[in-house]
């Protein structure tokens, strides 16, 4: 029995080894083979070139010459010739090369789409006289096409190579395939432009040339010709032409597709030509004008999408017309005036964008007609009112966006009961009134509920945690009141900040292992920071800034390994920072500012966080030195350590802050972006940083990115400033004011190009105001106050608009816009080295002292000389000293 099934098993081995070694030399020496035989044999033999053989049904068998049209792919003639190789999504690897195309003279449809099959497309397919059907499409085929390729296939109808790696130039000898009506070319590599001869295949039903990004030059006029085609789609390419007027000439055209290119100018009012139009897509592109009214021509219209590009004006009112219409998309262009009150009255829209235009007005009215509408959105306009009234019966919506426009009323007495609702966000707006206690029952399919920035008021449901599918809760900057539910659904992000929420958080937000953003600043929170938070172990963002949060800072905050975001600021904390921060290597910003965090600042923070760009530790009770480890920091952008105690000298290595050395305004504007992940946690919350500039407090959000700012004041740090920190040529604020710092300003403080506010008031600093501060141009802030600085205040540029307070108690500084003028001649304060300012001063000094010397001098030799005046002169100083001496 064991050894029958081992025979059972070894039989296809040795069927693969008589077709490899007895089979193949015999196909290479065919003579005398029938046409049939010869089939058989080509078929074998690509076969086994094949890297992996899954095609096990092909087996030669010697007593049945025609066993190949049982095989599982092939059809066969009744005369037994192959017509048919449909082997499609077979797992088939290797290559085509090995098959011997001319040995199957009779056949008609070839289809191996959705394989693995590599290589280049074999030229000898062009001898397939009586193809009819080639589909290679979804391979990884590469190379390109041959001209001569289509010669001999004359009588080709459908081809397909999509989704391969094919390249060069879109063959002109397509001309020559007068019965093709189906030629799909998309996702491949072409390059060049597309061929005029493309609009002399006058059979051509279908085209498809889209997602060739090599692909440029214009449309071609003469595609004006295909009359027969229905099907046309460019999209995704580098195209840039006008759209020739000859579109409108292709009047079978159902759907057109040419986004995504370079294509500038109006939209052709031929295009109200193409009456059995039902799709229109035109998007991502550089057209302007106005939307043609020929438009309401196309009266089987049921999408239109027009956006991302740069059209005007007001809609046309012909737009009513299109009855059919049910996916009106016309977002992120520069539309104005109001929506026609008609537009929607006929049509049973499914979804509708108009977000990211200047629309005003009321929104449109009709726009949950039919009861089918599924996604609205009309965000980043000027619209104003209330929401429309069929919104309250609007069943089928999920999605609703009107964030940033003046819309009004008290808002969920506009909805209804929703239960497909997933998306609302009606932020940036002025509704009024509150969320209803029953919402998890009116909306209980909901997932993103943004109401930021508004007029609402009451407090946070407590059923808010039946929404077992909310990830987005937005109520910042409200009224709301109240405290925070104690069970809060397991979302992703939480924000409320800036209201008026009381209490404490509760330790169950541990619960929410998805929270990513936990937003609760500016409010009027109190007691500690919960150490349930640690279990959060998605965060990103923790954000407890501006309440009246006490206590420490929870060690198991260090268990939030991805933490990017760790604000603080402006509450009542104290204590260390406890070491198990180590863990959060990924901090980008670290704000503890405005409480009373004492002790040393770590070492180990230089160390860990090699993509800080924040570390604020302004205003607390830090003590000891800077650590010289914080120069590791090398993407660190601010540096805010002021109003604490620290001691020591200003490291001279932070030089070696590389974000500071570098002029952040061209690092962003030849920045190729963010990836998405950092995009989609901009979009739900906006990080903000006070930094302390020009003499005030500013908050800093959507330019954060482009500060960089240096604040060591009010601290009682000595030494000399270096001249290393002048090598932070990307600075924008420098702040060394209130400490004890002595010795000259540097001269080559004027490398600092950059800087828009500098302040060195309130230290010990001595000689003269380095003239190259004078081509500091940004510079708008500047203060020097209260120092013991000397010599000519420079006089060009922005020097001339600083205020005299500027340069207030320094009594030896002179020139504008002091009152005190130099009044010693020019010649002798013209240093003799140019290059140093401090010979000034040296130059002063020298001219005062000779002045002295020869005053003094000039009087003893008159009483050596003159002896009545030398004897009445010492006589006066024996009376003068007898004096002294008895009131001692």
């Amino acid at each position: 029995m064991e050894m029958e099934m081992e025979m059972v098993m070894r039989f296809p081995i040795f069927i693969l080894f008589f077709q490899t070694i007895v089979l193949v030399p015999l196909i290479q020496s065919s003579d005398g083979l029938s046409g049939v035989e010869l089939e058989t044999q080509a078929l074998l033999n690509w076969r086994t070139s094949l890297k992996n053989q899954t095609l096990d049904s092909w087996v030669f068998t010697t007593n049945n010459k025609t066993s190949h049209c049982g095989w599982f792919g092939i059809q066969c003639s009744n005369g037994g010739s192959v017509i048919e190789i449909s082997l499609s999504n077979s797992n088939l690897e290797g290559t085509l090369g090995r098959l011997n195309f001319s040995l199957l003279p009779h056949l008609v449809h070839l289809d191996l789409s959705w394989n693995s099959l590599e290589g280049t497309i074999p030229p000898d397919i062009g001898s397939l006289l009586n193809l009819t059907f080639l589909d290679l499409s979804h391979n990884e085929l590469s190379g390109s096409i041959p001209n001569t390729f289509f010669s001999g296939l004359r009588k080709l109808q459908i081809l397909n190579l999509t989704r391969n790696h094919i390249g060069g130039q879109i063959p002109t000898s397509l001309v020559n395939l007068t019965k093709l009506h189906d030629l799909r070319l998309g996702y491949n590599s072409f390059t060049g432009p597309i061929p005029e001869q493309l609009g002399f295949v006058f059979s051509l039903q279908i085209l498809e040339l889209y997602e060739n990004p090599l692909l440029v030059g214009p449309i071609p006029g003469s595609l004006g010709q295909l009359q027969k085609l229905q099907r046309l789609d460019i999209s995704s390419c580098n195209l840039s032409s006008n759209i020739p007027p000859q579109i409108g000439d292709m009047k079978e055209l159902i759907e057109i597709s040419l986004s995504m290119n370079l294509l500038y100018g109006p939209i052709p009012p031929s295009i109200g030509n193409l009456t059995k139009l039902t799709t229109l897509d035109l998007s991502y592109n550089q057209l302007s004008g106005a939307l043609p009214s020929e438009i309401g021509n196309l009266g089987l219209l049921t999408s239109l999408d027009v956006s991302n590009n740069t059209l005007g004006g007001s809609l046309p009112r012909t737009l009513s017309h299109l009855w059919k219409l049910e996916m009106f998309f016309i977002e992120s262009n520069v539309f104005s005036g109001t929506i026609p009150v008609d537009i929607f009255e006929h049509v049973q829209l499914l979804g509708a964008d108009l977000s990211f235009n200047s629309f005003s007005g009321t929104l449109p009215l009709g726009i949950c007609r039919g009861n089918k509408l599924i996604n609205f959105s009309a965000s980043h306009n000027n619209f104003s009112g209330p929401l429309p009234e069929d919104l309250k019966n609007c069943t089928s919506v999920a999605w609703f966006v009107v964030e940033k426009n003046h819309l009004e009323g008290k808002v969920f007495e506009a909805f209804g009961s929703h239960p497909d609702l997933m998306i609302v966000d009606l932020s940036g707006n002025q509704f009024s009134g509150y969320i209803p206690e029953n919402i998890d029952e009116t909306m209980p399919s909901l997932t993103f509920l943004q109401l930021g920035n508004n007029h609402m008021v009451g407090t946070i449901p407590s059923t808010i945690h039946k929404m077992r599918d909310l990830v987005v809760l937005d109520l910042s900057g409200n009224n709301f009141t109240g405290t925070i539910p104690t069970s809060l659904p397991n979302m992703g992000y939480f924000m409320i900040s800036n209201n008026n929420i009381m209490g404490t958080i509760p330790n169950s937000v541990g619960n929410m292992t998805n929270l990513v953003v936990f937003d609760v600043s500016g409010n009027r929170l109190s007691g500690v920071i919960p150490s349930g938070l640690g279990k959060c172990q998605s965060l990103e963002v923790l954000d407890l800034s501006n309440n009246n949060m006490l206590g420490s800072i929870p060690w198991s905050l260090g268990h939030l390994g991805i933490l990017r975001k760790l604000q603080l600021s402006n509450n009542s904390l104290s204590g260390e920072i406890p070491s198990s921060l180590r863990n959060c290597s990924g901090l980008e910003i670290i704000d503890l500012g405005e409480n009373g965090f004492s002790g040393v600042i770590p070492t180990w923070i230089g160390g860990t966080f090699s993509l800080l760009r924040i570390l604020r530790l302004r205003s607390n009770k830090f003590t000891g030195t800077i650590p010289q480890e914080l120069s590791l920091l090398r993407s660190l952008q601010v540096l805010d350590l002021a109003v604490n105690n620290l001691s020591g000298e200003i490291p001279r290595t932070f030089d070696n802050f590389t974000s500071m050395a570098i002029r952040l305004r061209d690092v962003h504007s030849s920045s190729n972006g963010e990836n998405n992940e950092a995009m989609i946690l901009k979009k739900y919350y906006e990080e903000t940083v006070v930094i302390a500039t020009k003499g005030q407090a500013l908050p800093y959000s959507r330019t954060l990115s482009l500060v960089t700012c240096m604040d060591i004041s009010s601290n009682n740090i000595v030494g000399i400033i270096s001249e290393e920190l002048t090598r932070l040529v990307g600075l924008l604020v420098l702040n060394l004011s209130r400490n004890h710092l002595t010795g000259n300003i540097p001269k080559k403080i004027s490398a600092l190009k950059e800087l828009e506010s500098l302040d060195l008031s309130n230290n010990l600093l001595s000689g003269g105001i380095p003239q190259g501060i004078s081509s500091l141009t940004f510079l708008s802030y500047l203060n020097f106050s209260n120092n013991n600085l000397s010599g000519p205040i420079p006089s060009s540029n922005q020097m001339e608009t600083f205020h005299e307070s500027t340069y207030s108690g320094n009594r030896y500084l002179c020139g504008f816009p002091l009152l005190k003028k130099c009044g010693v001649p020019t010649q002798v304060l013209t240093p003799i080295h140019n290059e140093d300012d401090d010979d000034d001063v040296f130059g002063i000094d020298v001219s005062a002292g000779m002045g002295f010397g020869v005053g003094f001098g000039g009087f003893f030799f008159v009483l050596a000389v003159i002896r009545p005046w030398s004897h009445a002169y010492f006589k006066f100083m024996d009376r003068i000293v007898k004096k002294l001496l008895r009131a001692s």
